[in-house]
């Protein structure tokens, strides 16, 4: 049964953090179609909804005189009263964009993965779709780093200070969050616990526990330097910030969430 109001998007702690793989692996279930990375275009919506709120109190005051006046009062930043259109109009976007070729494809419900989006984007999807899953996918910053500085976008990305502070915002925020919608998963038992991993993945997100394991063994690479680590990235990695958020994902997750 066709369900586009359950889509499922997979979230990744920073670029290079192997959501490719997962997003291959949540497809092969055969209900749910992860698709590809779209430039972070629920930011947009959330970039619209900002700048209405920004003229919220200039239009209150012109609306006041407008109730008043009418045509004879200065309507030059009157906006509508309409609180929930963008997560509304998002909603019809995304389902419209989506719908048509998943289900062209055989799949009931739909997704897509971005690694862009920070946890003000995941909020904003789950007020458009509160029946959604997301997915997060955390992996070691060491491997993150080193898989990003053989990129020819890691100065755009502010070099390995730029890479480690995404890791660092949106691992904190995905240790701490308390939503039942919301599973972190962690690259690395992926790898070395794959059933075990899935079929929590795939309960989560309300799927049959059918995947395609020989995926595993299948590498599909969407470049080809050699991860790398130099001095700068070695020194980045010992920052007290990151040292930190890395024991509390990996060893102390609980004592971390609790604030002590």
């Amino acid at each position: 049964m066709m369900n586009f109001h359950r889509p499922v998007f997979l979230l990744g702690c920073c670029y290079r953090c192997g959501s490719t793989l997962l997003q291959r692996l949540i497809s092969s279930s055969g209900t749910v179609f992860i698709w590809g990375e779209n430039d972070g275009m629920a930011a947009q919506f959330v970039d619209m909804q900002e700048k209405c709120e920004n003229l919220k109190t200039i239009s209150e005051r012109q609306w006041s005189g407008f109730e008043r006046q009418g045509l004879n009062h200065w309507l030059a930043n009157l906006n509508p009263h309409a609180p929930d259109s963008f997560t509304h109009a998002a909603r019809e976007f995304l389902i419209t964009y989506y719908s048509g070729e998943t289900r062209r494809l055989g799949y009931d419900r739909w997704g897509f993965k971005e690694v862009h989006h920070g946890w003000k984007i995941a909020s904003f999807l789950l007020e458009c779709f509160p029946e959604g899953r997301i997915v997060y996918l955390l992996r070691n910053p060491r491997d993150v780093l080193a898989s990003n500085a053989a990129t020819n976008w890691y100065s755009k990305s502010g070099f390995a200070s730029g890479v480690l502070q995404i890791w660092c915002d949106n691992t904190r925020a995905a240790i701490t969050q308390c939503d039942s919608r919301i599973l972190t998963v962690r690259y690395e038992d992926l790898v070395s616990r794959s059933n075990g991993t899935m079929l929590s993945v795939l309960s989560h997100i309300g799927c049959d526990s059918n995947w395609e394991s020989s995926l595993l063994r299948r590498h599909v690479r969407g470049m080809r330097l050699r991860p790398k680590l130099g001095q700068p990235e070695l020194k980045a990695l010992a920052l007290p910030e990151v040292v930190e958020l890395y024991e509390a994902a990996y060893r102390g997750f609980q004592k971390y969430s609790r604030g002590e």
